[in-house]
C-alpha cells in the first residue's frame, strides 16, 4: 500500500485559498491589502472584518 503523499502549499497559495474560501462561504467582499497582507472581509449587512494570515513555522 502506498502512503499518502504530503501536499505542500506556499504560504501565497494559503492566502489565495482562504480568501477564496471567505468570498464564497459569505458571499462577502474580499480586498488583500499587499502591503500589510490583512484581507479585508465585508458582509453584506455592510459589517467589515480583517483578517491576517501568518505562517508560524
Amino acid at each position: 500500500m502506498m502512503e499518502p503523499q504530503k501536499q505542500v502549499v506556499t504560504e501565497k497559495e494559503f492566502k489565495e485559498e482562504v480568501f477564496a474560501m471567505l468570498k464564497a462561504c459569505f458571499e462577502a467582499e474580499v480586498a488583500l491589502d499587499e502591503a500589510t497582507d490583512r484581507m479585508t472581509v465585508t458582509l453584506e449587512s455592510g459589517d467589515t472584518f480583517a483578517v491576517t494570515v501568518e505562517k508560524l513555522r
